[in-house]
């Protein structure tokens, strides 16, 4: 029996999906790494106690010289995890369209304050210095959480996050979700 043009064009599409699926989970980029390093050896649970610390602590200050403080804890969780360097930048530079965006956002909607320096104005749209402000302040809180965040995946395989969650008693419904998506999802692996 002879298919019709139609069912040839979901095969080929279902081919190319699995061709695509396969060449993603082949690729190395995302995936845990088991190391012996002071990161990779901890228990579960205290994994995940330092990468919300990470991940958190950046975006809760707005004073610069914490943020550089948060900026530089978190890379040496990075290098106590032997994150490659060179991963995490491409990681930074892979969300910086991301970062940008919500640069961009701040500039076009934050209102200009009427003792704000102008650097440049075109229409309803101007550069002050409580955007510059606001811009690097966004930048500062986003590095070091993407930083923590690579290096969380980096270095906590899937039974690590299960354990981690179940043993800091978040759920065993929220644990079994997160198996299950292990499970049929093996991207994510």
């Amino acid at each position: 029996a002879e298919k019709t043009q139609n069912e040839k064009c979901v095969e080929i599409s279902v081919c190319e999906q699995i061709k695509l699926l396969d060449s993603l989970r082949k690729n190395p980029e995302g995936h845990y790494i088991q190391k012996k390093s002071l990161i990779h050896n901890m228990k579960s649970w205290l994994k995940y106690i330092v990468f919300l610390v990470m991940f958190i602590t950046p975006l809760c200050f707005s004073d610069f010289k914490l943020l550089g403080i948060c900026c530089g804890a978190t890379l040496i969780y990075s290098f106590l995890a032997k994150y490659p360097f060179g991963k995490m930048l491409k990681n930074i530079l892979r969300m910086m369209p991301w970062i940008l965006l919500f640069v961009v956002f701040q500039i076009i909607f934050f209102k200009t304050l009427p003792d704000d320096t102008v650097y440049f104005k075109f229409g309803f749209l101007s550069f002050t210095s409580t955007k510059l402000r606001l811009s690097i302040l966004t930048v500062l809180h986003l590095i070091p959480a993407i930083i923590s965040l690579f290096t969380f995946l980096y270095s906590a395989d899937e039974t690590d996050v299960i354990d981690g969650i179940k043993q800091l008693h978040l759920g065993k419904y929220f644990a079994m979700l997160i198996a299950v998506i292990f499970r049929f999802i093996p991207l994510l692996k």
